[in-house]
């Protein structure tokens, strides 16, 4: 007899609700389609970060480096991008971009499961490019302080990502409620959800933009360098605006129409993933681009005849050719930072006056030694 009355109360409960979201999809126009608009931003992304990857790893190779732990996130990032383009081209074809009113019911809820995936799919591709970035700074400043915020940035964004992932898994109790809204139970109110995922990773972005920064400024280097540099640093920057509009995007969800209202959402998924693995790889590609500029104005030279000068000291002696010269060695400390164009040595490894000790051999770095 209970069970006959549950059951009754389930079913007048899910034709209130399926009467409320068809009195809903009465009021909206259900031609509108967004599927193209998902599937072509995220594919194009996706491509984009897939150039910038690839250039990344041939800088690494170009230069005959040791891959490095960025590196190895960076690919990582750009393998769990892939992952959120597959669900988003799987959740299209289940509906994404269409309104509510013009799915079935078991539609829907195969999407709402879906998404649940998705979610946490964003949030660790998220915290990926996030530590490849910071153990690329980790990498390149032999400083403590950026040692010891680049740690602090990591530990931080790991633990949103495990907090995020851990709440998109039971955001609802019970858990089928998620795709069955009229049973009884709770779920997490989106709204603030979308708040406490999308902040966290503003502010950390703009705390692992900022990181370099202090130490960029009182670099032994010319004042072009350093503005090279920092701008190379700030092109990343473009990934917090990606993480600012995504956040608009989601706050303007329909729970009613949510395969509609959080299309745009899941294509700027793909879209702030992009940008962060690209935001990523753009500082390992100097070293790619000053042998682009040097074959650039090499081949330029010998259309006008000056492919070879000589450059002659103040006793009229030849010296290495122009844009040849060759750099004084410097020391293991401060090798990845010299790819960079990073070249605050201001003693070579060695010296070659003969009066030179052995603390004359050391590289001092304004920043500090590595602790």
């Amino acid at each position: 007899m209970t069970n006959t009355a549950n059951s009754s109360d389930m079913t007048s409960t899910k034709s209130v609700y399926l009467e409320r979201l068809a009195r809903f999809a009465a009021t909206q126009d259900l031609s509108q389609d967004k599927r193209s608009y998902v599937r072509d931003f995220s594919i194009a992304c996706t491509a984009l970060a897939a150039v910038f990857v690839a250039l990344r790893f041939l800088a690494r190779y170009r230069q005959r480096a040791r891959l490095g732990a960025d590196d190895w996130l960076a690919l990582m990032a750009f393998v769990l991008l892939g992952g959120n383009l597959a669900i988003n081209l799987v959740m299209v074809g289940q509906g994404l971009g269409l309104h509510a009113g013009v799915l079935t019911l078991e539609e829907r809820q195969t999407l709402d499961k879906t998404m649940v995936a998705a979610e946490i799919l964003y949030v660790t591709a998220v915290n990926v490019y996030k530590l490849s970035l910071l153990f690329l700074y980790i990498r390149i400043f032999p400083i403590h302080s950026v040692h010891l915020g680049g740690y602090i940035c990591g530990g931080l964004s790991t633990a949103w990502n495990l907090t995020c992932a851990f709440t998109a898994a039971f955001q609802c109790s019970p858990r089928e409620k998620l795709w069955e809204p009229w049973l009884e139970g709770r779920c997490i109110n989106l709204f603030l959800a979308h708040l406490c995922i999308a902040v966290p990773s503003i502010l950390l972005d703009i705390a692992i933009l900022a990181l370099p920064f202090p130490h960029v400024l009182p670099l032994n280097t010319t004042v072009g360098q350093k503005i090279m540099l920092m701008f190379v640093f700030l092109l990343g920057s473009y990934v917090v605006f990606t993480s600012i509009y995504r956040l608009r995007v989601f706050l303007l969800y329909s729970s009613d129409d949510i395969s509609y209202t959080l299309a745009s959402g899941c294509a700027w998924n793909v879209i702030e993933i992009s940008a962060g693995a690209i935001a990523a790889c753009v500082p390992t590609l100097v070293p790619l681009v000053r042998e682009l500029v040097t074959l650039f104005t090499s081949v330029s030279s010998s259309f006008t005849g000056s492919s070879i000068m000589t450059v002659r000291d103040s006793g009229g002696n030849a010296t290495t050719p122009l844009g040849r010269q060759k750099q004084p060695q410097v020391s293991s400390i401060s090798r990845e930072a010299a790819r960079y164009g990073i070249t605050d040595v201001e003693t070579p490894l060695e010296d070659p006056s003969p009066q030179a000790g052995w603390r004359s051999t050391q590289p001092k770095f304004r920043g500090g030694p590595p602790r």
